[in-house]
């Protein structure tokens, strides 16, 4: 199943019977076929130029977070498959493609069912499905090469133009193309990143692409240890180039660097240190005594004062590392790289919060936030808030609460894991300090403990997702560990363990990932108010997807794979392998065993599924629209998303 002609077999599948069978009803491949024989000879080759784009859904992917996240857009599939002016062959022009036929070919194409569009309230989107862009592939592959055209390298060229400009403007109203657009370009960044792979050339532009990507604020990124094989091999095709990108490959090894140090390879992070400075334009003496002037600039690239100041910060715990984080942010601003200048900024504020004993750590909060404010940045100003909280945790821990209830939502939606894990952290110190106020006759100073222990196990997953293994500087670490004792003491080993199991088992999807974040910013888990955590619940639970939690829940509720389909707008056969993958992970044989996996806070959900099943059956049967028109479902985080996403 990889696209390969005579290789990828998916085009032959069948799933009917051969005898008697119209040709077309054959396989999946006939029936591609007799679609794509009806079309002209334009339709076809931008058909199969349009199979170097990522395969398209019939709706929204269930972490979608808008329609726009469906197929690619017009002006996407103008720039990379329309023919460049006087491109094609000297003499025949017939299969030539302008940008303004394209729109019309489209509609064609969709027409013959070949193209799917999806039409948001912004725009209309197109894509092909994954089996006719297999078929598409392959026919391409089929044209010489003056025809078929290298729209490979196009959709590279368009990806690494869209990446690298976000990139260096992100930092201010353009955020919001980091929770919209990024999510909706990211499978074609891929192929565009295995594009590069190709040649020398193709390399330098997916070298700039890694470079790119680490200025976002994790949106959407790959594990640190798949981004440093991408740089690395990026880095292996420059230089076979006559004359390499030096200042981009510069810039990636000193990302290498950093990246090392976040996975806590410090011994590496240090040896390339040493290669990066000795490649630098410095002086012999500057070259030697480097380490021993961090506050003095000796001319470094940006790029190295950031991982040489990240070292500094989270190896060595030395505040000389805000002076040079500092300086790599003005360097960056200079060069006009506004999203690795606010990264840098961030970083150096909280090493001052952390490290800085005479309180300048106060003075660059309240600076870093004047200019995420000037600069119109949520993401600047959530931070700006999160790292204000540390000074909050003895005084005014609702404050710290509600800070992170502000910030949850929009922190998961840009993709930045950083910040889901400083909010954990922040709850865990609200917690541990609540804990020691409790009576230990108190039933809450219980569930209090277990809460941190399930946050340490989500903690542990989203540290092994990201790749992330790097110690904090010592008064966080020491809090951390505090807190975890202290939980540990409470509970018991044994009770512990087991909460801490639940959360290593936290789903890893965007909603996965914003459920956490809310609960831990809710009103109702507020330190000295009742609450009812999802540690409560079997660990076993989080072992299945948020679509397959939604399917487990209508079935213990009694309703049929039939009725579940129609009430989530898949199909049956859907249903019945997510049903299957329910009794495999939970290891049940029958749909009234499920309940017993369904945490107690979600249960009130069967209770209305199983009422709203009896009202229908009382009723005429409904048809599957009317199924999906049934009453508004309760606005619990379960029946929110229960009908599956449909164009």
């Amino acid at each position: 199943m990889n696209g390969e002609v005579d290789v990828d077999q998916r085009l032959r599948w069948s799933s009917t019977s051969l005898v008697g069978a119209e040709g077309r009803h054959r396989s999946v491949g006939d029936s591609i076929a007799w679609s794509y024989e009806l079309c002209s000879e334009r339709e076809r080759l931008l058909f199969e130029r349009l199979s170097v784009f990522a395969p398209s859904g019939i709706g929204p992917a269930e972490h979608a977070t808008s329609d726009d996240s469906v197929g690619v857009s017009l002006a996407a599939i103008e720039a990379v498959c329309a023919d460049l002016p006087y491109g094609g062959s000297a003499t025949d022009t017939s299969a030539r493609l302008s940008r303004n036929d394209i729109g019309d070919l489209l509609a064609r194409l969709v027409d013959k069912a070949l193209v799917h569009v999806h039409i948001s309230e912004n725009q209309a989107r197109y894509g092909l499905l994954e089996c006719t862009q297999v078929f598409a592939m392959q026919r391409l592959r089929n044209r010489p090469a003056w025809e078929a055209g290298d729209q490979l390298r196009r959709h590279l060229s368009y990806y690494h133009d869209k990446v690298t400009d976000l990139a260096a403007d992100w930092f201010g109203p353009r955020e919001v193309e980091l929770a919209d657009w990024i999510p909706s370009i990211w499978p074609n960044v891929l192929i565009a990143m295995h594009t590069s792979f190709r040649t020398p050339a193709d390399s330098a532009l997916g070298l700039e692409i890694c470079v790119a990507l680490q200025a976002l604020p994790a949106a959407r990124m790959p594990s640190l240890g798949k981004t440093q094989r991408w740089i690395e091999h990026a880095m292996s095709g420059t230089r076979l180039l006559v004359a390499p990108p030096t200042k981009w490959q510069l810039h990636a090894a000193a990302l290498l660097a950093w990246n090392a140090l976040c996975q806590g390879h410090n011994d590496e992070a240090e040896r390339l240190l040493e290669q990066l400075v000795g490649a630098c334009d410095l002086t012999p003496g500057d070259r030697l005594q480097w380490r021993a002037t961090p506050r003095t600039d000796i001319g470094l690239p940006a790029a190295v004062d950031f991982a040489w100041g990240y070292e500094l910060w989270m190896v060595d715990q030395d505040a000389a590392a805000i002076a040079v984080l500092t300086r790599a942010r003005d360097k960056f601003q200079c060069d006009g790289h506004r999203g690795f200048a606010a990264r840098c900024d961030l970083a150096a504020t909280a090493a001052a919060i952390q490290l800085d004993a005479t309180g300048r750590g106060a003075d660059l909060l309240q600076q870093f936030r004047a200019r995420a404010v000037a600069a119109k940045s949520r993401w600047g100003i959530a931070w700006a808030d999160l790292l204000g909280a540390v000074y909050l945790i003895e005084d005014d821990r609702a404050m710290v609460l509600a800070r992170i209830k502000r910030w949850a939502a929009y922190l998961t939606a840009v993709g930045d894991q950083w910040g889901v894990t400083m909010m954990a952290t922040l709850r865990m110190w609200v917690l541990a300090r609540t804990v020691m106020m409790r009576t230990d006759a108190d039933p809450l100073r219980g569930a209090d403990s277990a809460e941190i222990a399930w946050l340490t196990g989500a903690l542990d997953t989203l540290r092994v997702n990201v790749g992330i293994d790097v110690c904090s500087p010592a008064d966080c670490t020491e809090q951390t560990e505090a807190a975890l004792l202290l939980a540990q003491e409470v509970l018991g080993h044994e009770a512990f363990e087991s909460a801490r199991d639940g959360g290593a088992l936290l789903p890893l999807e965007r909603h996965g990932l914003e459920r956490m974040a809310m609960e831990m910013g809710d009103a109702d888990s507020r330190p000295g108010q009742p609450r009812t955590h999802r540690a409560s619940g079997d660990p076993r639970w989080y072992r299945l997807s948020e679509a397959e939690q939604q399917v487990a829940l209508l079935a213990a509720a009694g309703w049929t794979n039939k009725a579940i389909a129609a009430r989530r707008g898949t199909s049956a056969g859907t249903v019945r392998a997510q049903m299957a993958a329910v009794r495999s992970k939970l290891a049940v044989s029958s749909r009234r065993d499920i309940v017993r996996f369904i945490p107690e806070a979600d249960r009130l959900d069967v209770r209305r599924e199983a009422a709203r099943r009896l009202r229908t059956r009382a009723g005429a049967h409904p048809s599957s629209s009317e199924a999906r028109a049934v009453e508004k479902p309760h606005h619990t985080r379960f029946q929110q998303s229960f009908v599956a996403p449909r164009t």
